[in-house]
């Protein structure tokens, strides 16, 4: 009976080995509070699903429908508080960018994430700026996250995640350059660039042929 028992352990061990798992101090979120490279953010409805999904979900559940490793599966099920923010998730133990982008996939396929709320899919945003570094700017979203891409003066394509608050609240932070900072900013109906710092001091209507924002 020992023999046979000491078999399954063993056994469930060769099996866990074989799913993908973090390091115990892996990290999933940046100093500013979003997600590696989905660029998800706190309080967002991807954030939100995720959070959901982990405080209701079994460690069988876990382990079985969204496939993380058993060892993690046991540390976020014996957490012993309800997750509020996702520093929270992951500062557990072997929670990082394997277990984040695993319960993401499951919270997307089984439509977890709200998406009446959520930003559109597609170019949200498309305009010619006409002061500092960038000649155009874009907004794309997929339906939970967005990115911004600029086309600077040089020719180089810059591509980083926007934040749904800076969506909302209309106020785009642009890239630093040459020791200046731009942002772009919605002002009655207009969109308007303004740079400074660096000897720099512009302000600038961009021509907007794609604008989603409401």
């Amino acid at each position: 009976m020992r023999i046979h028992f000491l078999y399954l352990v063993l056994a469930a061990g060769c099996v866990d080995a074989t799913v993908a798992s973090d390091g115990r101090d892996d990290s999933f979120t940046s100093a500013g509070g979003k997600t590696d490279t989905a660029g998800i953010t706190e309080g967002s409805p991807a954030a939100l699903a995720i959070l959901a999904l982990v405080n209701d979900s079994s460690e069988t559940k876990l382990t079985d429908d969204v496939g993380l490793s058993t060892r993690t599966a046991h540390n976020i099920a014996s957490y012993g508080s309800t997750f509020g923010t996702l520093a929270e998730l992951d500062a557990v133990p072997y929670v990082g960018p394997i277990a984040f982008h695993k319960l993401l996939a499951y919270a997307k396929a089984n439509a977890l994430v709200d998406t009446t709320g959520a930003v559109g899919n597609g170019k949200l945003l498309d305009c010619n700026t006409s002061v500092g570094p960038d000649q155009q700017v874009t907004v794309i979203g997929d339906g939970t996250t967005l990115t911004l891409v600029e086309l600077t003066t040089s020719g180089s394509t810059v591509t980083h995640p926007l934040s749904l608050e800076a969506w909302s609240t209309k106020k785009l932070p642009l890239r630093d350059d040459f020791g200046s900072k731009s942002t772009l900013t919605k002002e009655s109906g207009d969109w308007v660039e303004r740079t400074s710092g660096g000897g720099v001091n512009e302000v600038g209507i961009a021509d907007c042929w794609i604008d989603k924002s409401h």
